[in-house]
């Protein structure tokens, strides 16, 4: 961990380093320096220079998922955590622990998970196979909402195994619930631009067509979301979806057969190059009071027909203004 990701980590969890970083006393007899160093933890302790740390070993039975999580616990599955799995086994139970906090009026559990969320179903995993014995390690720690939310996305930022769309859908969330919707707040607490924060939120609104033509979560990566959001903006939105239909059905079959499916990568590449539709031929009529004023006749390379309806009952300026509108429209064909 960097020492600006060391210092936002202090920050969200209220305290200082819990190394002792004091200057170095002067060597004493043995039991004095031991009641002087209980004296000098009791007092940093007291004062909030040092904080004490809460370790346990629990039943992951006892422990809940918080809801605010970016990870999907559903989608967790043997395959899925197969690297923790065995890393646990190798190490004769697990190492680092994950983060809780506990809860109150929930007969069933008594902490929530803030960070750790394959751990918690890893070891839940191992103890209904060869392994009852497994224990969860945890840290317990103080936290309100928006502190577990900037906890929890301060490590799913640096693993791989979060996709940016969940992270995307955490964001939304997060934004209303402990942002107020204020965009500029948001990134400042969690110290990143707001242009990145907006391009994570445009990929959260991605519709479920699109999301349903790729593969999985994990093959829509951030830039390419974000262009594909982009180009839902535009007039292609329509024809963008229809081939995401069809990509949709594709993957069924292909799924249905046993088969690979298309890859992330060529799912992007057709969504984007979806062209845009071709306008209908439909007449182009000005209208003005429900009484057409003018229409286009043809057009050609080098001309435009025009047909003034009843130009005895108009003025002038009417039938310039409808001419002039006629024109401008046709010329957008």
């Amino acid at each position: 961990m960097s020492a600006k990701q060391g210092e936002y980590l202090r920050g969200i969890l209220g305290g200082a380093d819990e190394e002792d970083t004091a200057e170095p006393v002067p060597e004493r007899p043995r039991r004095t320096n031991a009641i002087l160093s209980r004296t000098n933890t009791i007092e940093r302790l007291a004062s909030g220079e040092l904080r004490q740390v809460t370790e346990m070993r629990l039943d992951p039975g006892r422990c809940r998922i918080w809801e605010g999580n970016a990870r999907r616990y559903e989608m967790l599955n043997e395959a899925a955590c197969s690297d923790l799995i065995e890393s646990i086994i190798a190490d004769g139970g697990q190492k680092i622990p994950a983060v809780v906090r506990r809860v109150q009026d929930d007969p069933d559990h008594e902490y929530e998970v803030i960070v750790g969320t394959r751990r918690h179903w890893t070891i839940s995993w191992l103890r209904k196979n060869s392994y009852p014995d497994m224990t969860f390690l945890v840290r317990l720690e103080t936290l309100d909402d928006e502190a577990a939310f900037r906890l929890a996305d301060l490590e799913n930022r640096a693993r791989k195994d979060v996709s940016d769309l969940e992270r995307a859908w955490n964001y939304k969330l997060a934004l209303t619930s402990y942002y107020g919707g204020r965009q500029k707040r948001m990134a400042e607490r969690l110290r990143i631009t707001q242009g990145w924060l907006s391009k994570m939120l445009s990929v959260a609104d991605l519709p479920t067509e699109i999301i349903e033509a790729f593969p999985n979560f994990d093959s829509i990566a951030l830039n390419v979301g974000y262009e594909i959001a982009s180009a839902l903006g535009t007039k292609r939105r329509e024809e963008i979806l229809r081939t995401a239909a069809e990509i949709r059905a594709e993957q069924n079959e292909l799924r249905n057969r046993g088969d690979v499916l298309l890859d992330g990568k060529k799912v992007a590449t057709r969504l984007l190059a979806t062209p845009t539709p071709k306008l209908r031929n439909e007449p182009l009529q000005i209208k003005k009071g429900g009484r057409t004023v003018t229409s286009l006749v043809s057009k050609t390379r080098g001309a435009i027909t025009i047909r003034v309806h009843n130009p005895a009952d108009l003025n002038d300026a009417d039938i310039g203004d409808a001419v002039a509108r006629l024109i401008k429209t046709a010329l957008k064909r």
